[in-house]
């Protein structure tokens, strides 16, 4: 990687991926009609804390020098009876605008799938707007496959 270094978020983190996670939802919002554009910062917090603390979840972050320019949050995913794989899926992924093409998204999900197969997962799953062809052609860089496609019918 040529910019940056990977690791494990802090709680000391938490304020840095916030202000990436309000990042990536403003980028995001073209993408979901319905999609909360204005960023519950207390939600956020309880939820990323959850993360950062807990055993079920990761959230990753990519540094430059002091600064915290990308992350990705995700864990275990419960799987339906009817799909009985272990699994654990990308819940965000996002690097800053500067850092970009460098492999930094790459690292991340890198480590991710380390992470994944160190607890056991038989597939990661991620999930992208279908409007987010460039998140998509990453993804599928990265070795992932379409499985299942969702729907919605507006009414």
């Amino acid at each position: 990687m040529s910019n940056g270094k990977v690791r494990e978020a802090t709680l000391e983190d938490l304020p840095a991926v916030i202000v990436l996670e309000q990042d990536l939802i403003r980028t995001d919002a073209p993408g979901d009609p319905y999609l909360v554009r204005t960023p519950m910062q207390q939600e956020m917090e309880e939820q990323f804390r959850k993360v950062i603390t807990g055993d079920w979840g990761v959230c990753l972050v990519a540094e430059h020098g002091d600064q915290v320019i990308g992350y990705l949050s995700g864990g275990i995913k419960d799987s339906p009876r009817w799909r009985p794989a272990r699994a654990t899926e990308i819940h965000a992924l996002f690097v800053r605008d500067g850092f970009r093409n460098v492999g930094i998204g790459a690292q991340l999900v890198d480590t991710f799938v380390r992470w994944s197969r160190e607890r056991g997962a038989q597939v990661v799953e991620v999930g992208a707007f279908a409007s987010n062809a460039r998140g998509l052609q990453f993804y599928e860089r990265m070795g992932f496959r379409p499985t299942m496609v969702h729907l919605e019918l507006p009414l």
